[in-house]
């Protein structure tokens, strides 16, 4: 379950860390990477023994990059919009 948390914060992480420019935003990010650490911990505690806290499931999320697509689609959407 470690592995699934630790995957999902580092990669919204990485993304939020290269959009964050001003001292302001970083500040922000790290509130908001409390809290999504905070969130992702009670959501698998929620879904202890399902699919979501299975080994299977974190390989997917690691080898696949559902995140990191959906990530880079809104990552798009967001500069076409300016």
């Amino acid at each position: 379950m470690n592995d699934l948390k630790s995957i999902i914060i580092n990669i919204i992480s990485g993304f939020m860390a290269d959009a964050c420019v001003s001292f302001l935003e970083k500040r922000r990010f790290k509130k908001y990477k409390t809290e999504l650490e905070k969130w992702v911990q009670e959501y698998i505690d929620m879904n202890d023994g399902t699919i979501v806290a299975s080994g299977a499931f974190a390989n997917f999320v690691r080898y696949q990059k559902p995140i990191e697509k959906i990530l880079a689609y809104i990552y798009v959407l967001c500069i076409l919009l300016i």
